[in-house]
């Protein structure tokens, strides 16, 4: 998944994994984290500069480091 953002005139979005409803009680114009309570999807919302709704930028979290994966199948097949 890639890192991308969308706007909705309500204080509720759904989860782009899960399709969850997530209700956002204060919305202020500084970006906040948000996170789907059911996957745990993370968010950043904000605002909407209009002043009505809101902004939300969905975070992705990096992918493992492929080195560190493979180091870590070499010692287990060491033992």
């Amino acid at each position: 998944m890639q890192n991308y953002s969308f706007e909705t005139d309500e204080n509720a979005f759904r989860c782009v994994e899960c399709n969850e409803r997530i209700k956002v009680e204060k919305v202020q114009s500084e970006p906040r984290p948000v996170s789907c309570e059911k996957c745990g999807t993370e968010y950043l919302v904000a605002k909407s500069p209009g002043g009505e709704g809101m902004t939300v930028e969905v975070v992705t979290k990096s992918e493992p480091d492929l080195a560190t994966e493979e180091e870590k199948n070499l010692e287990e097949n060491d033992e």
